[in-house]
C-alpha cells in the first residue's frame, strides 16, 4: 500500500460535507508548515487522499495517508507530528469524527465514554480477537 516508503499512517475522518475540502487544505498547511517531504523523491509532499460521500451527500468519509520511511527516523517523526495534528484540528475545528481512537483523541475523551466503548467491544467481541491491541488496548 505505501510503495517504497515502507510505512505510513492515516487519518481517517467522517467530516460535514461543507467542510471537506478544509481537511486537505489544513494537511498542506501542515506539511508546508513542517516541511514535510516525501521520503522516496524528497519533493514536497502530497498526500494520498480518498474522499467518500456517505449519509446520502451529507457527510464525507475522508482518508488521508502520510508515508515515511521507518528506516529513516527524521521522515517518521514528522508524519507522526502532522498526524497528531490534524487528528485534533479535525475533531476540534471542523467537528470531524475520527475514525479509530488515537492517543491524542483519547486524551480529550471523558473516562466514562471510553467505558462505554469497553462495555460495547466486550458485548460483540468478548473474546477479544476483533482489532487485537488497536482499539481500548487496555481492556
Amino acid at each position: 500500500m505505501f510503495g517504497s516508503a515502507r510505512a505510513g499512517m492515516s487519518t481517517l475522518t467522517i467530516t460535514p460535507f461543507s467542510v471537506c475540502s478544509r481537511v486537505y487544505e489544513l494537511a498542506l498547511e501542515k506539511i508546508r508548515e513542517r516541511d514535510f517531504r516525501d521520503p522516496m523523491s524528497g519533493e514536497p509532499y502530497e498526500p494520498t487522499t480518498f474522499y467518500f460521500p456517505s449519509e446520502r451527500g451529507r457527510s464525507v468519509y475522508c482518508e488521508m495517508d502520510f508515508r515515511f520511511d521507518a528506516v529513516r527516523p527524521e521522515t517518521m517523526e514528522k508524519a507522526i507530528n502532522i498526524w497528531e495534528e490534524l487528528s485534533m484540528m479535525y475533531h476540534q475545528e471542523l467537528g470531524s469524527t475520527l475514525m479509530m481512537i488515537n492517543p491524542v483523541i483519547r486524551s480529550m475523551i471523558s473516562p466514562t465514554y471510553i467505558d462505554i466503548l469497553k462495555g460495547i467491544k466486550r458485548l460483540f467481541d468478548p473474546k477479544g480477537i476483533l482489532s487485537k491491541g488497536h482499539l481500548l488496548e487496555d481492556m
